[in-house]
């Protein structure tokens, strides 16, 4: 017996999406950008007016993503989703195009 994985679904192939684009552009960018980037994050979650955060490594790692996401911005799981189904029909007929050839 051969183990298959599932298909994966557009939602998580939305997520591997963002976090690769995410962390493409941290990859880009001077590490003195992202460490002012952070402060600038730690400094909203402290004013946040909807309640106190316990600030951790992990949701500083979120907020951090967020802002970036918002920075680039990346569209949204929908928008996303029409987008990759408008290239699929133009992927596959420039494939089968060069399989022709």
């Amino acid at each position: 017996m051969t183990h298959t994985d599932p298909p994966r679904s557009t939602r998580r192939a939305y997520l591997e999406w963002v976090e690769e684009q995410i962390e493409d552009f941290k990859d880009t960018i001077p590490r003195s950008d992202l460490l002012r980037l952070a402060d600038e994050v730690v400094a909203e979650l402290r004013v946040d007016p909807a309640g106190q955060y316990q600030l951790t490594e992990m949701l500083l790692w979120t907020a951090v993503d967020r802002r970036i996401f918002r920075l680039l911005k990346l569209p949204g799981y929908r928008a996303w989703c029409n987008a990759q189904a408008k290239q699929s029909p133009q992927q596959n007929s420039a494939a089968e195009s060069s399989v022709s050839k």
